[in-house]
């Protein structure tokens, strides 16, 4: 550094100053797949003296292949991870989403279950789902009070209206058993016939007879064979010309002999069915079903490796249905692997050699010029044929001396490129739709099958009626088709007992209306007119006023919880009773066109009305 004057500006004195020095950043570049790595020098006080060294080759791709299949809602892809740069990741081979492949199942509400729809996915459990919940339709109870006979025994019946498996019954009461008198004889026995011997029961009025032998007779028996039938057993009976009888040799009953009469066979995806009907005699008729499971499709898949000019792939085929075969992982053909060639004709010093290579893979042999020894070919590279789908490249070289010649540089068939779309047709519930695409370097196109979607039913169930069919209306949600089965019959009409709307007199017909307990139509019938001055009338009215007398004897009205138990002549008769205060009104037909006429409050303590008519 040189100082001056400010005054005359000489120099007066010089001083040194020191170099700076370098101010070295050092950054170390790591290599990427694409680019190498280096270590950069940067000197902070000039520029110019930057600098790099410590070079490192770019790392390259480090490769990771991913299938990702198709599924119901989302696509296929082939996903392609490079380990060493993530911004390298891409994605090819797009497929086409599944679609759902719905089974719709209706569940219909029970007495104590609630009903539903089922949509089932074939392809895929998760997109499971249920809807259209109706609720449970609950019991429809009638009750009927069967009361104990000599042979039958008593109960109440407990009847559901919507669901016969739940019908019960409860209140058992034992058969009363006869009560037999001790018998008349009526035929006396013979040495020839049987005597006959009556007993009578004292409830009933039954009758049984009891043969009494016959003096000195001894049985002949004739046997017949009773063949056994599908559902009743075989025996051999052995009777007596005078009508004793027995049974022995039992043979157990055949069973069912079935015999298909229509057959509707399974499908990969639907079941079939069988119908069937017992080919015996005996069973006139009788029919059965039995449901056929759908096949599956039974997959087997053949692998076809890929070959020097054409790409490798895998068959699925189906073995039940051609139609349902496809092809996938796709590989690319491997190209010719050439050995060092073999000389099948040697070069002279006029005409040329031949050079023969095989490949080691398909045995696939190319020819090569060996040229002729007399003069030295200088070849130059001429017209170069491009690779195209399905044909391979090459370059000609030509000698410049204008006859030689060869083919080289052989580059691989490039395999069509399907990318371009070139036609589109949706699918329907009934029909496949498709997809053609494109070749980007040819004019080669594929055609891609798009499954039909299938109906997708929902349903509305219309009940039957008491004069009208029911049935269950299907309608498609996608194509709005609409089918109507399941037809249901009509109920008809649950008549209840019927009601006295106009009692009969002797001088006019009285009227019994009926009323439907489910839609509430009415019918009427006539009751005929009550005959007047009648001896049997006078006796059961002499009858009434006897048990009436200075009010109801006790003992003629038993008291049990809400029923009152009314005994006239000996016969009980059961009377329903009003939870509150137990009052009974009401009529009971007795028989022979008489009927009891009451209405009796509280206990029985206070008779309102108390009388027995007579209605024919």
């Amino acid at each position: 550094m040189t100082f001056k004057c400010t005054i005359c500006e000489d120099t007066v004195r010089s001083v040194v100053i020191p170099a700076k020095g370098h101010a070295w950043t050092v950054n170390t570049v790591a290599p990427t797949c694409t680019e190498s790595g280096y270590t950069e020098h940067i000197c902070g006080n000039d520029a110019e003296h930057n600098y790099t060294d410590d070079q490192t080759s770019a790392k390259g791709h480090a490769w990771t292949v991913n299938i990702v299949a198709p599924t119901c809602t989302e696509a296929g892809y082939t996903e392609h991870i490079c380990g060493n740069d993530a911004e390298h990741n891409y994605t090819d081979d797009q497929t086409s989403a599944k679609g759902h492949a719905w089974t719709v199942n209706t569940i219909a509400p029970t007495c104590t279950e609630g009903g539903y729809t089922e949509h089932i996915c074939g392809n895929d459990a998760e997109h499971n789902y249920t809807d259209g919940v109706t609720p449970a339709k609950g019991h429809a109870w009638t009750v009927n009070i069967v009361a104990p006979t000599c042979t039958e025994a008593g109960y109440t019946e407990h009847i559901c209206g919507n669901d016969a498996e739940h019908n019960y019954t409860d209140s058992h009461l034992s058969e009363l058993d006869h009560d037999w008198d001790e018998g008349v004889i009526t035929k006396q026995p013979t040495e020839t016939e049987e005597g006959e011997k009556t007993f009578t029961c004292l409830r009933c009025q039954e009758t049984n007879i009891i043969s009494i032998p016959v003096v000195g007779h001894e049985h002949n028996y004739t046997a017949v064979v009773v063949p056994p039938t599908c559902l009743e057993d075989g025996y051999t009976l052995h009777t007596c010309a005078c009508t004793d009888s027995y049974r022995d040799n039992p043979v157990n009953a055949l069973g069912h002999d079935w015999v298909s009469v229509f057959r509707d066979e399974p499908t990969c995806e639907e079941a079939g069915c069988d119908y069937r009907e017992c080919s015996r005699d005996c069973c006139d008729g009788w029919t059965d079903t039995v449901v056929i499971p759908a096949l599956g499709h039974g997959w087997t898949t053949v692998d076809t490796p890929p070959t020097c000019t054409e790409q490798g792939y895998t068959t699925h085929i189906c073995a039940y249905d051609s139609a349902h075969d496809y092809k996938d992982t796709y590989l690319p053909a491997l190209d010719h692997d050439w050995d060092d060639g073999v000389e099948t004709k040697p070069a002279t010093e006029y005409e040329d050699g031949e050079m023969t290579y095989t490949c080691l893979r398909c045995l696939e042999t190319r020819e090569e010029s060996i040229p002729a020894s007399g003069h030295t070919h200088s070849y130059v590279a001429g017209e170069i044929f491009t690779p195209t789908c399905t044909e391979q490249g090459y370059t000609v070289y030509i000698c410049t001396c204008g006859e030689g010649s060869y083919h080289g540089d052989f580059k691989a068939a490039l395999d069509h490129d399907f990318t371009i779309p070139a036609g589109h047709k949706d699918p329907t519930c009934e029909e496949s739709g498709y997809d053609i695409f494109g070749c980007s370097r040819c004019e080669e196109t594929k055609t891609v099958t798009i499954p039909a979607t299938k109906h997708i039913w929902s349903t509305v169930v219309t009940d039957p009626t008491c004069t009208a069919q029911g049935y269950t209306t299907y309608t498609c949600s996608l194509c709005l088709k609409i089918e109507v089965k399941d037809y249901i019959t009509a109920l008809g009409h649950a008549w209840g007992a019927g009601v006295i709307t106009t009692p009969a007199t002797v001088e006019s017909e009285g009227v019994m209306t009926f009323t439907c307990s489910r839609c509430l139509e009415q019918r009427t019938e006539i009751i005929p007119k009550l005959p007047g001055g009648s001896k049997d009338h006078e006796v059961l009215q002499q009858n009434a006023a006897a048990i009436l007398k200075n009010g109801l004897p006790q003992n003629n009205l038993v008291l049990s919880g809400k029923t009152l138990t009314l005994v006239v002549d000996g016969k009980e008769f059961v009377l329903s009773t009003n939870a509150s205060n137990r009052n009974i009104s009401g009529e009971i037909y007795l028989g022979d066109g008489y009927w009891l006429v009451f209405d009796i409050k509280g206990n029985g303590s206070n008779i309102k009305d108390f009388k027995i008519v007579y209605r024919g």
